[in-house]
């Protein structure tokens, strides 16, 4: 017997709601939240600007006997498309300003044509061994994904220490940074009610991986980002995708173990010879799944290979412009 779908709208407290909001990928859904104010309503998180999204997200607005123009405020937890797609226009729709952490929103506004960021995608791509057909595939999946998200520039800024006020409490903003460059979680001290967006899901492990446009060390950043997280007294964690779940030490220490154990995996996929990260990722995911998780598996890889280095446990090196990893 299949599990029953999840309602559209479900009260997650006091003057909180939650929205299931459809996605065309594997992962078939993705959670908005609407929180009552004195003045209106605030709306966290946007869907694809699709129309079966749209749709959704009304409908739950009329189960609520709502419209757009209930909406007073508009906050964007991160830059991807699953949370900001629909952020623009439903600005357009109701009048609200939306808010969005600063390099999180420097990331998203229009300030440069699309075809220089694609541009930037490809070179990171061959860099890390992605062959030529391949990386033709992948930039026509990524393009098929911007189709859903439009660029826009926040009007207001929120980051971390910023308290969103509502008629059930306050939301404490944090930011925790990993699965995207600053992303931020919203916390009920009152409740002990963690909105972790996709800092922390319950049946599956968020995607941390090294992008074009997020570079660095984000798999540090996250184990910094579950220590945060870790200290707050959480009754309830409430994420972006699957449902509320509790627990939330021992969700963090499985997925520390997760990551551990995954670099223990790769470490040793590159010890008998320097491997680029595409060649990486085949050996640990495989390499008969669809191109968007190959993509991402591959971004996760380097995110890996990154912290082993940073670590001092493999080196890597750069031959004939492409970056190769082996163990020390």
């Amino acid at each position: 017997m299949s599990e029953p779908t999840p309602a559209l709208l479900t009260q997650v407290a006091e003057g909180a709601w939650r929205i299931r909001l459809p996605l065309p990928w594997a992962l078939a859904s993705v959670n908005a939240f609407l929180f009552r104010r004195s003045d209106g309503w605030l709306l966290l998180d946007c869907g694809l600007h699709t129309p079966a999204s749209l749709a959704a997200l009304e409908e739950a607005l009329a189960q609520l006997h709502l419209d757009w123009r209930s909406l007073r405020r508009i906050v964007v937890s991160h830059l991807h498309p699953d949370h900001a797609g629909a952020a623009a226009h439903i600005r357009r729709l109701s009048g609200a300003p939306i808010a969005m952490q600063p390099r999180e929103a420097a990331l998203i506004a229009p300030r440069e044509p699309g075809e220089a960021f694609f541009a930037r995608a490809e070179a990171y791509l061959r860099r890390h061994g992605v062959p030529e057909e391949t990386i033709h595939e992948i930039e026509g999946e990524a393009r098929k994904m911007a189709s859903g998200s439009d660029r826009f520039v926040a009007d207001d800024p929120i980051d971390e220490g910023d308290v969103l006020e509502y008629a059930g409490g306050r939301l404490e903003t944090f930011q925790a940074p990993g699965h995207s460059p600053a992303l931020l979680c919203f916390y009920d001290r009152d409740r002990k009610i963690l909105y972790s967006t996709d800092a922390m899901l319950e049946r599956i492990s968020p995607n941390i991986g090294v992008h074009a446009f997020y570079e660095g060390n984000p798999l540090g950043e996250y184990f910094d980002s579950l220590a945060k997280l870790e200290a707050l007294d959480i009754r309830t964690v409430v994420p972006s995708h699957g449902e509320p779940f509790s627990g939330h030490h021992e969700w963090i220490a499985a997925t520390r173990a997760h990551h551990r154990r995954r670099c223990d995996s790769i470490e040793e996929s590159v010890r008998v010879r320097a491997l680029d990260a595409w060649t990486v990722a085949a050996l640990i995911w495989g390499d008969r799944r669809p191109i968007g998780q190959r993509r991402l598996a591959m971004a996760e890889a380097i995110a890996h290979l990154e912290f082993l280095a940073r670590s001092g446990r493999v080196r890597r090196d750069e031959v004939d412009g492409a970056l190769l990893w082996q163990a020390i």
